[in-house]
């Protein structure tokens, strides 16, 4: 089960790479297909193979031979490893499902915070409706209504308060670090 996690991680992970690249520049995560953005050629789907098609093809396009950025694997491989150690520590749960996702969302969050700084309100969104439907699913499986929504709540609150006091305070950070917080705590 293992293999089979970290393999569904590197796919996720090569999505990941799709949205990082395309949110900042506010296009469809889903269209049009991927395509070399120098060349703009589209990319047949053995060559978006995760790992092994940027191995294959010596990260170069196939087409203008453009060098492919080392971030593309990296994204692939951090997102298995980190599926891979959170399927070991929850198994097959709601947690396994609920921190994936949060993992997944801080991946694309990071390395276009780290790109760009920048933080997309859009991303924070997708992390509160995520992790809102999250809780749901936790105070169901586990009927405990008010303890799981307080902490979830809490966790979210105190942490974006005590950042937007340093950010007020230093003006070091910008506003999207206490959304990151938040959704963390939130989590």
């Amino acid at each position: 089960m293992l293999y089979i996690i970290f393999f569904l991680g590197l796919i996720i992970g090569s999505f990941l790479n799709v949205c990082i690249y395309r949110i900042p520049r506010e296009e469809s995560i889903v269209v049009p297909h991927s395509h070399c953005i120098k060349c703009n050629h589209k990319i047949k789907f053995y060559d978006l193979i995760p790992l092994i098609s940027y191995a294959f093809l010596k990260g170069k396009c196939r087409n203008c031979k453009e060098k492919i950025s080392l971030i593309y694997p990296l994204v692939e491989v951090i997102t298995a490893i980190s599926w891979t150690l959170i399927y070991k520590n929850y198994g097959y749960s709601v947690y396994f499902f609920k921190y994936i996702f949060l993992i997944d969302l801080m991946i694309v969050i990071s390395f276009i915070d780290y790109k760009f700084q920048e933080v997309y309100f859009s991303t924070f969104l997708i992390g509160l409706i995520g992790g809102s439907i999250f809780i749901i699913l936790e105070m169901v499986t586990y009927n405990n209504f008010p303890y799981i929504f307080k902490n979830y709540l809490l966790g979210g609150v105190v942490l974006a308060v005590l950042l937007s006091i340093i950010i007020i305070l230093t003006k070091g950070m910008g506003w999207g670090d206490a959304e990151i917080v938040f959704l963390v705590g939130f989590f």
